[in-house]
């Protein structure tokens, strides 16, 4: 003979599991839905620099036009 309070509790985990497992496939839906919002945000953006290369025996120097008269000091410095 089966008993009623038995089988009733059987299925008790079952529904305890599914309520759970529903309960955090939505709470992981928010979560993404909240992170998809920022995503992409903070990507990287290059610009188009304007370099020019001053070449030495040793080394590239690459320096902006307008520091152009700083440029033989500096590659003295770096030769040295």
């Amino acid at each position: 003979m089966t008993d009623s309070r038995f089988t009733l509790r059987s299925g008790w985990p079952v529904a305890v599991l599914l309520a759970l497992s529903l309960l955090v496939t939505w709470t992981a839906g928010t979560a993404s839905a909240q992170f998809a919002s920022y995503y992409g945000k903070n990507r990287v953006k290059y610009d188009k620099f304007d370099w020019h290369i001053y070449t030495t025996d040793h080394f590239d120097i690459y320096y902006y036009p307008e520091l152009e008269e700083h440029l033989e000091r500096v590659a003295s410095y770096a030769e040295s």
